[in-house]
């Protein structure tokens, strides 16, 4: 409720700050609510509005496949975010970030897991079975492999500690 408040605000400074138009692009995951935030924002009488340019899950397109995904990964990411119930969309997202930046690469997973229900989370992790693999992204290689070191080191903590504690 407070954004409908908010966003004339962001559209305003950044008009002022920049002395250009300007407008606020909302990415909706859901297309309910992106018809609901189309509807214009009113600012007062006697006709005075505000309009949101919104965007829904019907205008993020799908990539045809992981190459075209691979191709476009910040527009793969949005489209597994905005399809988070396909499963095959999900994981070419995801193949996708492999070409980023460690940091972008690492946030954009996390968010397009929080986006996943357990039944897609599961398919998605069937479709990317990675027993065996060598990651070939440096981003991905480093923060798996730190993963583990991290998981050896506390297993080993728990075993000197469960060792102790027994006498």
């Amino acid at each position: 409720p407070d954004k409908a408040f908010v966003w004339p605000v962001y559209a305003t400074n950044l008009r002022t700050q920049k002395r250009c138009p300007s407008v606020v692009l909302v990415l909706c995951c859901d297309e309910a609510l992106a018809r609901a935030l189309a509807a214009p924002i009113a600012l007062g009488p006697p006709a005075n509005t505000f309009e949101l340019l919104v965007i829904g899950p019907s205008g993020i397109p799908v990539p045809r496949d992981d190459d075209e995904a691979r191709r476009a990964p910040y527009r793969a990411a949005l489209a597994a975010l905005a399809h988070a119930a396909d499963a095959r969309t999900v994981a070419a997202g995801l193949v996708a970030l492999a070409g980023l930046s460690r940091p972008h690469s690492l946030l954009l997973h996390d968010m397009i897991h929080g986006m996943l229900d357990a039944a897609t989370r599961a398919m998605v992790e069937a479709l990317m079975n990675t027993d065996g693999y060598r990651y070939r992204s440096d981003s991905l290689r480093d923060a798996f492999e730190k993963g583990i070191a991290v998981g050896k080191a506390e297993a080993k903590a728990e075993r000197m500690a469960e060792g102790r504690a027994e006498g």
